[in-house]
């Protein structure tokens, strides 16, 4: 499908919801997400100046943790929950192996007697489009959904397979939404989106503030830039932006999301088997000696810089030790 079709194919009614868990489990799936990728850590100066700002560290950790899955890259199996037809089951993972163009990203469907034990459980409820973030969807008891595609059928059309199932599995994979930040709030007048996703979507004021108007910490963000056409921004319409003017938002993976991902979750090397990881990061698990030291390294690939935790071998870190004199 074209860029020109997709646009055509818009509308209003986006319906995402990024779901998160109770406020009291904030600190056991920080906890989590560290657990299985240490990279989600949160910089230790920063938890530093918010505990002396007066907030319980354990408290700080879980706001300023992410949710990636890791470098070692993303092999999760896909359960349906009311059982829709082959050809849809098909064209879903279709669409959510999208993001494995440039990534180590591997979505595969679970058997049916092993449905309410897959790693993401899809439903199609009439309660919008929504996903759970990243190592969140661990949390999410068995049976229950980690991501809903309100009324999706092969009737729907094919843009909408671009639009939403490739932003809800952006979600899965880690990412946060991209008109989040600072610089793209800053441009939505507060009352008139409160109204506008009142009416659109049936958002409470405090669910509008969360899901549009409280942009993210832009020490949390992997990226360097905003990106007006990211599958993970919304469309915000003119009407509701203090000048007048819309947010584009992103009816596909662009250029940019495809070079993120690609770096958060590197391809292996041709020679190199792809684990099965369930999401776990391969480069310790199983590890006898514990962890390989990791350096903070700075990888670009396009516009996209991000700083990463990068195990290191032997003969690397004696490398770096050299050059650090």
């Amino acid at each position: 499908m074209t860029s020109a079709s997709k646009s055509a194919a818009a509308h209003d009614d986006w319906g995402c919801t990024l779901k998160e868990l109770p406020r009291d489990r904030h600190v056991e799936a920080a906890a989590h997400a560290i657990a299985r990728n240490s990279a989600n850590a949160p910089d230790s100066n920063i938890v530093g100046a918010m505990s002396r700002a007066g907030r319980p560290i354990s408290v700080s950790i879980a706001i300023m943790t992410s949710k990636y899955w890791g470098s070692g890259g993303v092999s999760l199996s896909v359960g349906f929950l009311d059982n829709p037809p082959r050809d849809l089951r098909a064209k879903i993972l279709e669409h959510m192996n999208a993001w494995g163009t440039t990534a180590n990203v591997k979505f595969r469907e679970e058997s049916a007697a092993m449905t309410d034990t897959a790693d993401v459980r899809i439903a199609r409820g009439m309660d919008g489009h929504w996903s759970y973030l990243g190592t969140d969807i661990k949390l999410i008891d068995h049976g229950q959904p980690t991501m809903n595609l309100q009324a999706f059928t092969m009737k729907t059309p094919d843009s909408e397979f671009y639009r939403v199932v490739r932003h809800e599995t952006g979600h899965t994979l880690g990412c946060p939404h991209e008109h989040l930040r600072a610089e793209l709030v800053a441009l939505i007048d507060e009352a008139k989106a409160i109204d506008y996703f009142g009416r659109t979507q049936g958002w409470s004021p405090d669910e509008v503030r969360r899901q549009v108007l409280t942009p993210i910490d832009p020490m949390l963000l992997k990226g360097t830039r905003e990106d007006q056409q990211s599958i993970m921004c919304y469309q915000i319409p003119g009407s509701i932006t203090k000048m007048g003017k819309p947010i584009a938002g992103g009816m596909d993976i662009d250029k940019i999301d495809y070079d993120f991902i690609g770096l958060m979750y590197p391809k292996p090397a041709a020679h190199a088997p792809v684990p099965d990881t369930h999401g776990a990061d391969v480069a310790t698990e199983g590890d006898p000696h514990g962890p390989h030291p990791t350096a903070l390294l700075e990888l670009i690939r396009g516009d996209v810089h991000i700083l990463v935790n990068q195990p290191l071998e032997p003969e690397a870190l004696r490398e770096l030790v050299q050059a650090l004199g």
